[in-house]
């Protein structure tokens, strides 16, 4: 009886471990995804303007990419000296309340790389899912013969944090 109850005990700890790491998998699938429809916005007001202002975008339940504004925007409460800070608001506040199930925050950045190369103008993409994943994936790029040249990318993924293990009751 010991027996069977230390193997359903492996069993259930196997298929937490299995499902945990599909769940990862397809919010990395997803985040991935979201990056994907985001460089182009970039790249398009890039081509237009030469820059762009920080935005914001997320997948949402359909699997459908939306435009995520600044909650703030026009109202007394906005910093237009951190814009990027309300932005970084907006979008927790649509993943909190399951407007969206990943968010991407879009920025212009400097890429500092080993020479010869030394530095270059990138595009950044902070990604963030509800299931804990999360990363940024940085295009450096360069205006070339009228259109936007986009290097590979570069991944920082974020390590999950650790658990604290529970406190032992004397």
């Amino acid at each position: 009886m010991k027996l069977l109850r230390g193997l359903a005990a492996v069993t259930c700890l196997l298929a937490s471990i299995a499902g945990h790491a599909q769940g990862a998998a397809k919010a990395r699938a997803e985040t991935e995804a979201l990056a994907r429809a985001a460089l182009p916005a970039a790249q398009e007001m890039l081509l237009a303007h030469g820059e762009f202002a920080p935005f914001g975008m997320g997948m949402g339940a359909g699997d459908e990419v939306v435009d995520i504004k600044n909650a703030n925007q026009g109202a007394d409460r906005a910093d237009p000296a951190d814009p990027v800070s309300v932005l970084r608001r907006s979008l927790a506040e649509a993943m909190r309340l399951g407007r969206v199930r990943a968010t991407a925050l879009v920025y212009e950045a400097r890429l500092e790389l080993a020479p010869p190369a030394a530095s270059a103008e990138a595009i950044a993409i902070a990604l963030a899912h509800r299931d804990g994943y999360a990363a940024i994936v940085v295009y450096p790029y360069q205006f070339r013969d009228g259109r936007i040249a986009v290097g590979e990318p570069h991944l920082i993924e974020q390590k999950p944090v650790p658990k604290a293990p529970p406190k032992r009751r004397k």
